[in-house]
């Protein structure tokens, strides 16, 4: 059984656990800087 393969690319939105296609979106959510999907990006400044 072949090992599921996780990269950069494939990574899980921490808002809404989507998957984060492409480099996703940066924003500062409460003080963090965190990766999210481009839907979630809204939430962020």
């Amino acid at each position: 059984m072949p090992k599921t393969r996780y990269s950069e690319v494939d990574k899980e939105c921490p808002i809404c656990g989507g998957i984060i296609w492409g480099k996703g979106q940066k924003v500062l959510l409460e003080g963090a800087k965190i990766t999210v999907c481009d839907n979630c990006a809204q939430h962020g400044t």
